[in-house]
């Protein structure tokens, strides 16, 4: 008897509390929206607009009901973290938070936490198990077999350590690119007359690695037709999908201080340096000049954090899908001679014909259209005029880097566990923890082959975790 009245009365203390809260994020979203949901409502998802008084008989008045994002927003977010099977006399705080971390994982892979970062976690964790797993069946589709050998191919690194860094090699060259950066190899007179095509080498990089350099360029459906593809430039959309240092770097630039950002420099100059040491002797007997070798990190780190505050300050967060708009050729090519003085005519429908070689696609400079942001033209003619400007044989070696980069971490194990060593900074607060090559590789896949991975989620979650949470 004692331990039933001792339950109702947690019952009671849970019900008020509960009602408390309930009540707190309801006056919430009332003084945003001027309307209020009932909590059973906002629970049930079935917080609808009031029907207009006007046909109303019932002399009763009712109260009004909020549609607003953020009520909305809230009660989603209130129904999925409470663990219903939790029993709250013995649990309350399982009972109300019990599912957030199933719903939010957070294990620090992103320098930001939002819907996005939450999204895409869930999605890696549950390709990860996917892949990692064994077939379900015997008759699985092909695909998907392909998508779980190109995993166990990835993770396989036994062969990376005996190739060593050669593995790269083939690639820079496809690229029209030297396996030595000119800088080492010609003399100072050579310099001064150094030609590089570097659009050439920028367009098969995109083709060979999927990676952005100096022009953003993703091919996506139509914003305003979801029917048809098409071609969006700007800012640089895209990093190379291969497991890679880039994406294990810690948000140092947004930190202040000149003694900190001074350690930086000095921990990524190493690291172009011995990477670049290693190359040079591994593919000649010539050991490099540590003059040299300063001048080349000195180079790309200039360039990289030019251009990245050129991205910075052509990025408007606030920036919404009206303000991305269609160009022709003859448009943006118009601007670019004007702010270019007319030092790269035709530049642009020269670069995706190189950009679209050895495909069955053909640009129509009358028909086909661009499709932008003013920053993000404003940030391409800015971008094109830095090129200019710059010596040829610096522009080669920061797009040898670029992908080189891109590249290292699938090399040696003794060059990972260099390059780990220094990403490693004295002060790890706000750090982005490094995500395991496993994870990568389960990225990786999924990236080229979404939709064999994407078979087996469906197939997996829809029936008992998708279906019931969009059933009404």
């Amino acid at each position: 008897m004692l331990k039933s009245t001792t339950c109702r009365k947690t019952q009671f203390t849970w019900l008020l509390l509960t009602m408390s809260v309930f009540f707190s994020i309801l006056s919430l979203a009332e003084r945003q929206t001027g309307t209020l949901c009932t909590p059973q409502e906002a629970l049930t998802f079935r917080c609808r607009r009031q029907a207009e008084k006007s046909t109303l008989r019932n002399t009763k008045p009712k109260s009004k009901i909020c549609t607003s994002d953020e009520c909305l927003r809230t009660a989603t977010n209130l129904k999925y973290s409470i663990d219903f099977t939790a029993d709250p006399c013995s649990n309350f705080y399982q009972y109300t938070c019990g599912k957030w971390p199933e719903e939010h994982p957070n294990h620090g892979w992103w320098s930001s936490f939002s819907s996005f970062t939450t999204i895409s976690e869930r999605v890696a964790i549950s390709s990860l198990t996917a892949l990692a797993s064994k077939p379900s069946s015997d008759d699985e589709p092909k695909s998907l077999q392909k998508s779980r050998d190109f995993y166990k191919s990835c993770m396989d690194i036994d062969p990376l350590d005996r190739l060593g860094l050669t593995a790269m090699y083939k690639y820079i060259t496809r690229a029209k690119l030297p396996v030595v950066p000119s800088l080492f190899t010609l003399a100072d007179t050579e310099k001064d007359t150094f030609s590089f095509d570097w659009v050439k080498s920028e367009t098969l990089i995109k083709q060979i690695f999927m990676m952005d350099v100096f022009i953003g360029f993703v091919i996506d459906a139509n914003i305003y037709n979801g029917s048809e593809n098409v071609i969006y430039i700007g800012q640089l959309y895209q990093k190379c999908p291969l497991p890679s240092p880039i994406k294990q770097k810690m948000t140092y630039r947004l930190r202040s201080g000149t003694e900190y950002q001074e350690l930086i420099r000095e921990r990524q100059s190493n690291t172009i340096k011995y990477i670049i040491k290693e190359i040079i002797t591994n593919t000649t007997s010539v050991q490099p000049v540590e003059d040299v070798l300063n001048e080349a990190a000195n180079i790309i780190l200039d360039m990289a954090d030019y251009i990245e505050e050129l991205n910075m300050n052509y990025t408007n967060p606030d920036e919404t899908e009206e303000d991305t708009f269609s160009m022709t050729f003859s448009d943006i090519q118009s601007q670019t001679d004007i702010f270019l003085e007319e030092r790269e005519s035709n530049f642009w429908m020269s670069y995706f014909e190189n950009l679209f070689t050895g495909t069955n696609i053909t640009i129509d400079p009358e028909t086909d259209l661009l499709y932008t942001t003013q920053l993000d033209v404003q940030y391409l003619l800015r971008i094109l005029k830095y090129i200019l400007e710059s010596s040829k044989i610096h522009v080669e070696l920061y797009m040898w880097w670029t992908i080189v980069y891109a590249m290292i971490i699938n090399t040696s194990s003794d060059m990972v566990e260099y390059i780990n060593k220094q990403l490693v900074y004295h002060d790890t607060e706000n750090a982005v923890i490094a995500r395991s090559r496993s994870l990568e590789c389960a990225l990786l896949v999924n990236n080229y082959m979404g939709f064999a991975v994407s078979y087996v989620l469906a197939d997996e979650a829809f029936p008992m975790t998708t279906k019931p949470k969009v059933s009404i």
